[in-house]
């Protein structure tokens, strides 16, 4: 049941890509960015519905059935190639091992679960941040996941929502990687495909690493690829297919910003710099568009989450916060929280101990010295030697022993921005899983690419090695997840031949019921409101 589901979900997001392709009139061939645009197309529609009705069993079955019909409908009346879709099956097929796992994330009973399985029992009701911090700034994530409980297998799917994201993440690079148009204009574009999936297959492998914080790093990847396109093709290149890279970047964005809203600043600042690259008119026509419009609606409803669960628009943002309203958190509780998120990340909160004089620690660089010990010189530096022997491999794969003259790239306004990027990183959450991942490889792989782009490499050379590289991340990425199920069967007692069902590590189904426990017993205040004609519980400590 759980692979019948899961095939069902994949075919019904492409669906709804396809849906908004037509609608909107893009005419994209790539499934990677049609998966991306179902995707959007059903978080959207998950946010919208939350406020209305829960996402029971009768609802998703429904919201599922809509994209198959999309599906057959719109692949009858559009010209996919029967390569891509047979790519498109074969990944899907292979991702499958992906989210079989005995263990989820850490912070899936904590508040991942109980936040979507919430979701599929009731319509959203205010002040969920006064249960904990994990619920003030909820991902999209968890609005997707709440479209996958289905019956026959209950709450057993609502963790399943990252595999979508990483297989049309895969047929993005795949169909980028092998575009002999590309290559001849421009390498670097083909070259930065191929070490990314190449990256994201080996190093993101587990499911239960992924949270919202890896996601976010996929998807700003896939921003600094468009983006890097956009910046150094001339326009008569980009005539073609200019409109749908720039839409494709609102949407990825819009996504990102989702996932973790502090992306929001860099977000604009690639906007900024596309704008100086004079890309000005297909982002004004853009802003024209009716995409535009649901772009808009999609970022407005995750700030208007936020603050319907915090009283914040951008928790834990202070001046973003207005807490004289009846459900909000305090200003003070929201700075409290800050300093904390900024004090583990600069290595003063572990597990096991916590700094005195918290504010002290985080200010004027007197965190440095133990963020060094404890954190740079152990997580840091052995994700910079994994970095290390992956980008030696492929160097010494792809090089040639002749050097070209190419034709005048500007990459200063990629590189400028990258180390902006790394300058606010250290400074105020220099963390890897706070955007650590992504800016470091954007760096280290876009040197590389620059590099070899001087080298001689035709395209045959090029497609074969591309294929072998390929195949052997996959075979990686397989062999990873056999022995990863291996060990979780010797420490959890997981068997995924006898059951799919994942189980809860350190809490069972009932987390639900025990939130809405807290809500009753807790001491709160209540005040009743309406909003769109139906009764709704606002909670005030």
């Amino acid at each position: 049941m759980h692979f019948f589901y899961y095939c069902l979900i994949s075919l019904s997001i492409l669906g709804y890509g396809l849906f908004l392709n037509r609608s909107l009139k893009f005419n994209s061939k790539n499934l990677g960015i049609l998966g991306f645009f179902g995707i959007f197309f059903l978080i959207l529609l998950s946010y919208i519905s939350s406020f209305l009705i829960a996402h029971g069993f009768l609802f998703n079955l429904f919201i599922l059935i809509i994209g198959l019909i999309f599906l057959f409908y719109f692949l009858n009346n559009d010209s996919v190639e029967k390569k891509d879709l047979l790519i498109f099956s074969i990944t899907f097929l292979f991702l499958f091992i992906f989210i079989l796992n005995g263990k989820n994330h850490d912070d899936f009973p904590y508040y991942h679960f109980p936040y979507t399985f919430l979701l599929t029992q009731e319509s959203h009701p205010f002040g969920l941040g006064q249960i904990n911090n994990g619920f003030r700034n909820p991902s999209s994530l968890f609005y997707l996941n709440s479209l996958f409980y289905l019956p026959g297998v209950d709450i057993y799917l609502l963790h399943i929502g990252s595999v979508f994201f990483l297989g049309f993440t895969n047929l993005f690079f795949i169909k980028n990687i092998f575009d002999r148009y590309k290559f001849k204009k421009q390498k670097f574009f083909n070259l930065l495909n191929l070490f990314f999936l190449i990256f994201i297959n080996i190093f993101f492998y587990r499911l239960a690493e992924y949270g919202t914080d890896r996601l976010g790093s996929i998807l700003i990847i896939i921003s600094f690829i468009i983006f890097s396109i956009l910046i150094n093709s001339n326009l008569k290149d980009l005539n073609n297919n200019q409109g749908e890279l720039i839409s494709f970047l609102f949407i990825v964005g819009a996504l990102a910003i989702s996932m973790k809203p502090f992306y929001l600043i860099y977000i604009s600042l690639l906007f900024f710099f596309i704008y100086y690259k004079k890309l000005n008119k297909p982002i004004i026509e853009f802003l024209k568009s009716k995409l535009s419009i649901l772009v808009f609606l999609f970022v407005s409803f995750v700030f208007f989450t936020n603050f319907v669960n915090s009283g914040c628009l951008l928790f834990p943002a202070k001046f973003t916060c207005f807490d004289h309203l009846e459900w909000a958190i305090s200003k003070k509780e929201v700075e409290d929280v800050r300093i904390w998120y900024e004090l583990w990340a600069k290595g003063g909160a572990t597990p096991n101990s916590v700094v005195d004089e918290r504010i002290n620690y985080i200010t004027n660089f007197n965190w440095l010295s133990n963020w060094l010990e404890v954190y740079f010189f152990n997580k840091v530096t052995d994700y910079f030697l994994g970095i290390f022997v992956l980008s030696t491999i492929i160097y010494f794969t792809l090089r040639s022993k002749i050097k070209i003259n190419i034709n005048k790239r500007n990459y200063l306004p990629l590189i400028l921005f990258l180390f902006l990027y790394l300058a606010e990183w250290f400074l105020f959450h220099p963390s890897l899983r706070y955007g650590g991942y992504h800016i470091f490889i954007l760096i280290i792989f876009i040197f590389l690419a620059i590099n070899l782009e001087r080298h001689r490499i035709k395209w045959k050379s090029f497609k074969q090695k591309s294929i072998i590289l390929i195949l052997l991340t996959f075979i990686i990425f397989y062999g990873r997840n056999l022995a990863r199920l291996e060990k979780e069967y010797k420490l959890y007692d997981y068997n995924i031949f006898e059951s799919m069902n994942y189980k809860f590590i350190g809490g069972d189904k009932n987390f639900y019921y025990r939130y809405k426990d807290v809500l009753d017993k807790r001491k709160f205040n209540h005040k009743y409101i309406y909003i769109f004609g139906k009764k709704i519980l606002v909670i005030k400590s």
